[in-house]
């Protein structure tokens, strides 16, 4: 009798528990464990501060005058301001804006000559990426679902004197910002880095140091990024306005990264990002987060679904097994201690540099509990 009971205690922790981890690999959770994760994981932490936005921002746009009426001139002007001191040179001038095709021509020199001057200076590119027939190594063809079906990058006089990189930002699912495509592959096989991987690797280029190591991504090139800062931790009140009036010392910017790009609402540059889903980040802000990320070489890999499936199923299996017909103090311990230490795990691991689900286990294990709880009631 008593190894019937066993066995019938057995099959219903094994059932219960493929369950709850078949809906769990299903996507049952998505939504919430992404949140949660994202507010698990995600912390403030001070930047090395190498790191500085100019930002086209609203006083710019008050005393320069409407964005849409800008020539290429300010820029040039902008960039030949923060080079004039010899002693006090920025090591990166990033451009978080696309100068696609002539304009002025005299704007267009002026601008190519300034950013050429010195080679300091990394220019943006973007794709139109979206589904498309892409033929495979092996001739077959398949959906490619990243295929870049156009790119836009800087007009060839500009295009010669500076560095490129693309200022793709392509949300998850749920519509938050968390990874970052690492380069893009045009159809002419060319291989552009990310505008924060050639901002990192110039600034390391500029102290004599080795490029910076690759983070891990996945099989569409993506990475996960571990913000430093939220919107706003950045921003040290700097516009573009302050560097064309020479009211801010040559010193400031010495040797420093200086991101120049969008800082207003109104030109409509801003992304809902894991680190706060509350306050939208500025694109250039998010830049300067990656490129953050990319110098201290501290990356975060996801762990594979079908291992954390199979540690979750094995651990539901034993907490249906600890549940079932304990007085309600035990299960209630050991449910605190198995969602708790589930946690705390997660935390260790991250800062290991391993993501795994916050939400499977807990949501799991206090669906276990609920019902041994409620069936021992029902017994009694």
């Amino acid at each position: 009798m008593r190894e019937n009971k066993t066995i019938r205690k057995l099959a219903a922790a094994l059932s219960a528990a493929a369950v709850l981890t078949l809906l769990a690999g299903l996507g049952a959770l998505r939504g919430p464990d992404l949140t949660a994760s994202d507010a698990w994981y995600q912390r403030r932490s001070a930047s090395d501060g190498d790191i500085v936005i100019v930002g086209i921002d609203q006083r710019a746009l008050e005393e320069i005058g409407p964005y849409q009426q800008w020539g290429r001139d300010v820029i040039a002007r902008t960039i030949q301001a923060l080079n004039e001191s010899e002693d006090c040179r920025p090591a990166v001038i990033g451009i978080d804006v696309i100068y696609a095709g002539g304009t002025e021509p005299e704007a267009d020199r002026w601008l190519a000559e300034a950013a050429g001057e010195y080679g300091n200076v990394v220019t943006a590119c973007a794709a139109e990426i979206g589904s498309a027939l892409t033929e495979g190594a092996d001739g077959e063809y398949f959906i490619n679902p990243f295929a870049v079906r156009s790119f836009d990058e800087p007009f060839e006089a500009l295009r010669a004197v500076t560095v490129q990189g693309h200022i793709n930002a392509m949300m998850d699912s749920d519509g938050i910002l968390r990874h970052h495509m690492l380069q893009l592959t045009l159809p002419d096989g060319r291989e552009v880095p990310s505008f924060a991987l050639a901002a990192a690797n110039l600034f390391r280029e500029r102290w004599g140091e080795e490029p910076v190591d690759l983070p891990p991504t996945d099989g569409h090139g993506f990475w996960y990024v571990p913000f430093c800062g939220e919107a706003g931790d950045f921003d040290e009140s700097v516009s573009v306005a302050d560097v064309l009036s020479g009211e801010i010392p040559a010193d400031f910017f010495a040797d420093r990264i200086v991101l120049i790009g969008p800082y207003a609402a109104g030109l409509q540059d801003s992304y809902v990002t894991s680190i706060d889903h509350a306050r939208p980040m500025y694109g250039v802000e998010f830049q300067a987060n990656a490129i953050q990320a990319l110098l201290w070489g501290e990356y975060k890999s996801e762990a594979g679904s079908g291992l954390q499936l199979a540690v979750l199923f094995v651990l539901l299996v034993l907490g249906a097994w600890g549940f079932w017909h304990r007085r309600v103090l035990v299960s209630a311990g050991l449910w605190v201690i198995l969602c708790g230490g589930w946690l705390v795990l997660c935390r260790a691991l991250y800062r290991r540099g391993l993501i795994l689900h916050v939400l499977w286990v807990p949501v799991g294990m206090t669906i276990l509990y609920a019902c041994c709880l409620a069936g021992s009631y029902a017994q009694a």
